[in-house]
Formats: structure tokens, sequence, C-alpha cells
């Protein structure tokens, strides 16, 4: 499998943009590995006791059959990684390799869900991955999952996600840092014209504008964050948000908290370009 593997990796990155070697290397965790393996053996224990009884049609070896696919996944999950280097980033799989060069990034979707909710919701894979995610993490990283998704002028989509690689929030730290380094200019110049546009969202110097409404002017703005998983901006005075929509929903959307802060919404909220520095979970 591994020949295999290491065969379909240099056909996809042959002809690579990317050639210098890696500056950081994220793996997957082993610990979501591991947990992977035991749910799938305790699958396969299940399903042996069933084939045990006389009247069952199930056989042992479909029991052997759940565990080595168990091991499978597991091994293929091993096999995912994601690097860091001068000209961009590259994530490489069983299925493939995917990379995307920092100068052909044309936007980014950021989330984040509370990882206990995952779990109530994902029913038992959704509380092996929160156990494995509190057990490798700690602090508000600890409840939180943190999803980026990059993608590039050819359509080219590149995810991490905190729940696969180990230090994946100092990955998507370092990601998010360069990305706005090269947006930023480009972002600022037309702020000060007619104003930048963040999908549904635009903002210039002096006003921020939700689709089709009214503009608002700057200064009547209290705040801008995200809650959960909704980018709220808020009216000072007003109980209702100005803006509430899923944060994957406006392309760049720390890019655009950074840029409010800069011109004045609710500054000192948060200073600095991090993954949580606009978050309250």
């Amino acid at each position: 499998m591994s020949g295999a593997y290491s065969c379909l990796q240099d056909q996809q990155t042959e002809g690579s943009m990317i050639i210098s070697p890696a500056r950081e290397t994220y793996r997957q965790s082993i610990t979501v590995r591991i947990l992977l393996m035991l749910l799938f053996a305790g699958i396969g224990a299940a399903t042996y006791f069933i084939g045990a009884s006389e009247q069952s049609t199930v056989t042992p070896w479909m029991a052997v059959a759940v565990v080595v696919i168990g091991v499978v996944l597991s091994v293929a999950m091993g096999k995912t990684q994601l690097s860091i280097h001068d000209e961009g980033v590259r994530r490489v799989s069983v299925a493939g390799t995917k990379e995307i060069e920092w100068r052909n990034v044309k936007e980014y979707r950021y989330h984040i869900v509370n990882s206990n909710a995952a779990g109530v919701h994902g029913g038992l894979i959704g509380l092996l991955v929160v156990a494995a995610i509190n057990r490798t993490s700690g602090g508000r990283k600890a409840t939180t999952n943190f999803y980026l998704q990059l993608i590039g002028q050819d359509g080219t989509k590149l995810w991490v996600t905190t729940s696969s690689f180990k230090k994946a929030y100092d990955a998507i730290g370092t990601i998010l840092s360069k990305v706005h380094d090269l947006l930023r200019p480009r972002v600022e110049n037309e702020i000060a014209s007619s104003g930048a546009t963040f999908g549904p969202i635009r903002l210039s110097a002096r006003e921020v504008q939700w689709k089709t409404k009214e503009p608002v002017p700057l200064s009547e703005l209290a705040y801008a964050e995200i809650a959960g998983q909704m980018l709220q901006i808020k009216k000072s005075g007003k109980f209702l948000s100005l803006v509430s929509v899923r944060s994957n929903k406006v392309p760049n959307v720390l890019l655009l908290l950074e840029q409010l802060t800069r011109l004045g919404v609710g500054a000192g909220r948060a200073s600095k370009v991090d993954p949580l520095a606009h978050v309250r979970t």
C-alpha cells in the first residue's frame, strides 16, 4: 500500500509549483486514528457475536472485514499531512496532493464549531472525536473546532481543521497571517476608494453596507465579532444585530474584522491577527 501511495504522490506532485522544503509539517492526530480503530474493533466484535447465533446469516468473516476496514482507514489517515512552504501550502493524502501558492489564493472561508455540540449531533463517532480533541488540546481550544478552507484562483479548495491535524490551530494562524499579508494591501486600497467587498458586505472608510440595505456609518457601530458560528455586527444602542450570518458565508471574514477594528469599530476588543481574536464561543 505504501508503494502505491508513494507512486501516486510522485505523479500528483510532478510539475508542482511548490518546490521548496517544508517550513512546517502537520500530521494527523494519532489519538483520532486509534479511536477510529477502537470504534471499528467494537463494531467487529458486535458483528462476531451476532454471527455466533445459529439463526444469524452474519459470518465471522464479516467481523474480520469490519476490523480490517478500520485498520485500512486508520493507515490511510496516517498518510495525510499538511505542510507550509515559502511558496504556499500543500496537503497530501492517499487521494492525492492539493496545493495552493500564496500568490494564487483568491479567498478563504472560516468558521468554528463547538466540539461538545459536534459530539451531541455526531453520535458515537462525534463523541470519540470530541474526546480526542479534549485530550490533545487545552483551554478554550479544547472545546472549539476550527475550519479553514483556502480557495485558489483556479477553484482549488484546501481544508485545514483542528480535529484532523496535531497543532492545526497553529497552522491556521500561520496560514491566515500569510494570506492576510498578501490580501491586505489590495483590500485597504479598495476601502480607501469605493469600498472593499466581502461577499454580502461592503466596507468603506466611512460606512458598512449589508446586502442592498442602506449603508450605516462606522461611527454608529458598537462592535463586530464571531459569536459561535455567526458573524455579528452590532449598532450602538440596538438589541438586534445589523449583520448576523454564518461566518463561512463571508469571504475573508477575519480580514474584514481586522479592517473594522483598524477603522475604529470596537477598538481595543481584539488587536491582533489570531483565529480567536474576534471569536466568542
